[in-house]
C-alpha cells in the first residue's frame, strides 16, 4: 500500500477532520477528541476519544469489507487516522432501529426496550439548523438528495450492515439497539459506505446488565463515558490494547478540563462576590491596578518530574523547573516579570534537598530577571510519605494595558513560529514513566539508548525547562517590527491544545508536525508504546514557546529570534476551525 502524505485540511467537523493527500481521491481523516450532542448544543472534550473512535471504525470497517459491503475505508494509517477514499456525501443520515429507544419513544410515545420484529430503516434530513429532520424516501426523492437507484442500494447496503453488526457483536456480549451511517459517491459516481461506525454513531447495551456502552452516556450525563467506549474496543479487539496513553498512567486530562470549567462556572455565579479583574486568560490572569497597567499573575508546579529527581538524587534543576512552569505563562501576554513565590510541603524537611532546590529556583529567578520575594516551607507529616515532597511556584508581573498580547488579533493565514523546548520539560511525567521505566521498555535510568546519542536515560529526563522570557519580551518590544499576535507556552496538552487557547473562536492551530527536529527522547517514547497521536496531545514534541505572527511579518520574526541565538522555525498556521 502506497503511504500517503497529510497535506491541507479541508474540513473540519464535530468529530473529524479531513486532509487532501497527494491523490486527489484520497483522503486522511483524523478524529478529534470532541463530544457533542443535541445538534452541538452540548459540547466536551476527553482526551484519548478519538483514538478509540478511530480505533473501533477501522476494525468494524475491516469486518464489514470481508463481508462485501462497498465502503470508502481503506486502511488505519496510525491510533488516530485512517485512509479513505474522497466521497461526496449525501445529505441523509439512515439509522436502523432494531430495539425502541431515543427519539423513537419520545416521537410516538412508546416504551423503551421494545424488540422490533424487523428492522425499523429511517431517513433523516442532514442539517444542524433544522435539527435533523425525519425524512420520507419521497422527499429525498423530490429535492435531489437520492435517486431511486441510490435509495433501493442505500437500504440494501443498509440491511445487511445490520446483519453482519449483529453477528459481529452478539459473541461479545454487547446488544446493537440501533445506529447511524451516512454513505457518499466517489469521483466516478458509485455509492459507498462513509463516516464512521463507532459508539457515536451507534447505541451498544451490555447484553447481562443493559449498561449503556456509547454516546447516551454523555447526553444523558451518565458518567465514565471513555470507559463505556474503552469496553466496546476491549470486546471488540480481544487480546490487542489500546496504546498506552496519559489516561493509563493516572492523568486524566480531560477531567482537568472540566475541573477548570467547574472553576469558570463557580466564578461566574458568584461575579457580584469579588472584585472585578481581567478574568481567567489564556495561561495568566491579569487584573487591572489603573493608570493604564495591569498586574499579570499565574501559578504552577513540576509534577511527578519530582520523582525522578528524587530517584536520581538531581535537584537543582527541579527549582529552575518550577520558575520556568509560572514565567513562561507569564510572559505569554507581554508581562514584565516582578517577583517569584515558591512553596515547599515535605513530610520533614531535608535542608540538603531543599537547598539544592532553592539554588535552582534562585537559578531561575536570575535568567527572568525578577526578584524571589519569599516562600513558604511546611511540614506536614502524615499527609506525605516519608521522603515525599511538592512543590508550587507563584509569580507576577506588569503589562501596560495597550501591550497587552492576548490572541484576539490573530487572523487565519498566520504562521505560527516556535522555538525548541529542552526535551519534556516538566509535562507528561507520568505516561513517559510508565512508558520508559516502569512498563513499557523497562529501561533503568543509566541506560543510554541509542535514540540518546550516548546520554543516559536519567540525564535527557531530569534536564530543566527552558525560561523563554528574554526572547518573548525581546519580541513583544519589537512593535515596528512586525505585529505579534500571540505568544504561547507549550506545556502540557501540547502544541495545538496549548496554541488553541489563545485562539479567537473561528480559528484553531493547523501543526506541521514534520517542520523540525523532534528530541531523541520522543523517539524513545514511541519505541515505547506511546502512539503518535498520543505524544501529540501530552508532549511539546521539542517546541517549548510559540508566537503568531501575520505571513508578512514571519521571515523578520524568524530573523529576529535567530539574532538572539535562536533556531526558531516555522511550524504551522491559524485556519478557520470550521473548514
Amino acid at each position: 500500500m502506497a503511504v500517503y502524505t497529510k497535506k491541507e485540511q479541508i474540513y473540519e467537523g464535530k468529530a473529524k477532520k479531513l486532509f487532501l493527500t497527494e491523490d486527489p481521491d484520497k483522503t486522511i481523516i483524523e478524529y478529534k477528541d470532541s463530544f457533542t450532542a443535541f445538534n452541538g448544543e452540548k459540547r466536551a472534550e476527553m482526551s484519548g476519544k478519538g483514538r478509540l473512535n478511530n480505533l473501533i471504525s477501522c476494525e468494524v470497517f475491516g469486518f464489514l469489507a470481508q463481508k462485501g459491503i462497498p465502503m470508502h475505508f481503506i486502511e488505519k494509517i496510525d491510533e488516530l487516522r485512517q485512509l479513505a477514499v474522497m466521497v461526496t456525501i449525501l445529505p441523509l443520515e439512515v439509522v436502523v432501529r432494531n430495539i425502541t429507544t431515543g427519539s423513537l419513544c419520545k416521537r410516538l410515545g412508546i416504551e423503551e426496550g421494545i424488540r422490533l420484529p424487523r428492522p425499523l430503516v429511517e431517513f433523516y434530513y442532514k442539517d444542524d439548523a433544522l435539527g435533523d429532520p425525519l425524512v420520507t424516501e419521497d422527499h429525498a426523492l423530490l429535492f435531489g438528495w437520492a435517486t431511486e437507484d441510490e435509495l433501493r442500494s442505500i437500504k440494501e447496503i443498509t440491511l445487511r450492515v445490520n446483519d453482519a453488526l449483529k453477528k459481529l457483536f452478539e459473541p461479545l456480549g454487547v446488544i446493537l439497539v440501533d445506529f447511524k451511517l451516512e454513505f457518499g459517491k466517489d469521483s466516478s459516481g458509485k455509492l459507498l459506505l462513509a463516516d464512521e461506525i463507532s459508539p457515536d454513531t451507534c447505541r451498544f447495551w451490555d447484553a447481562s446488565t443493559g449498561d449503556r456502552l456509547d454516546k447516551d452516556r454523555f447526553r444523558k450525563d451518565l458518567g465514565d463515558v471513555l470507559g463505556a467506549y474503552e469496553e466496546i474496543w476491549k470486546r471488540l479487539s480481544g487480546d490487542k490494547k489500546p496504546p498506552m496513553n496519559y489516561r493509563e498512567s493516572g492523568v486524566d486530562i480531560s477531567a482537568g478540563d472540566a475541573w477548570v470549567e467547574a472553576i469558570k462556572g463557580a466564578l461566574s455565579r458568584r461575579a457580584g462576590a469579588l472584585p472585578k479583574s481581567g478574568g481567567i486568560g489564556g495561561f495568566s490572569g491579569l487584573h487591572c491596578i489603573g493608570g493604564g497597567r495591569s498586574i499579570a499573575a499565574c501559578t504552577d508546579g513540576v509534577g511527578t518530574k519530582l520523582l525522578l529527581g528524587k530517584a536520581l538524587g538531581i535537584y537543582r534543576g527541579l527549582g529552575q523547573d518550577l520558575v520556568a512552569m509560572s514565567v513562561n505563562d507569564l510572559v505569554t501576554c507581554g508581562a514584565t516579570p516582578l517577583f517569584f513565590l515558591d512553596y515547599i510541603a515535605c513530610d520533614k524537611l531535608d535542608a540538603a534537598m531543599m537547598g539544592e532546590i532553592m539554588e535552582g529556583v534562585i537559578d531561575g529567578c536570575a535568567m527572568s530577571r525578577c526578584a524571589l520575594l519569599g516562600g513558604e516551607t511546611a511540614e506536614l507529616p502524615g499527609i506525605y510519605p516519608d521522603g515525599g515532597f511538592d512543590l508550587a511556584g507563584f509569580a507576577a508581573g506588569i503589562v501596560d494595558d495597550g501591550m497587552i498580547i492576548d490572541g484576539s488579533g490573530v487572523r487565519e493565514g498566520d504562521v505560527i513560529i516556535g522555538l525548541k523546548s529542552s526535551g519534556l520539560h516538566s509535562n507528561g511525567y507520568s505516561l513517559a514513566r510508565l512508558a520508559l521505566t516502569e512498563g513499557g521498555l523497562k529501561l533503568p535510568l543509566d541506560s543510554r539508548p541509542d535514540e540518546l546519542g550516548g546520554e543516559t536515560l536519567g540525564a535527557a529526563l531530569i534536564r530543566p525547562t527552558r525560561i523563554y522570557v528574554r526572547q518573548a519580551l525581546a519580541a513583544a518590544a519589537q512593535t515596528e517590527a512586525f505585529s505579534l499576535r500571540g505568544m504561547a507556552h507549550v506545556t502540557g496538552g501540547g502544541l495545538e491544545a496549548n496554541i488553541n487557547r489563545l485562539m479567537p473562536e473561528g480559528l484553531s492551530a493547523q501543526i506541521e508536525y514534520d517542520a523540525w527536529e523532534r528530541p531523541g527522547v520522543f523517539a524513545l517514547l514511541s519505541r515505547g508504546g506511546v502512539q503518535e497521536d498520543e505524544m501529540r496531545r501530552v508532549f511539546n514534541l521539542g517546541i517549548g514557546f510559540a508566537f503568531i505572527v501575520p505571513e508578512e511579518d514571519s521571515d523578520r520574526l524568524i530573523g529576529f529570534l535567530s539574532e538572539l541565538g535562536e533556531a526558531p522555525a516555522a511550524i504551522g498556521r491559524a485556519v478557520n476551525a470550521g473548514r
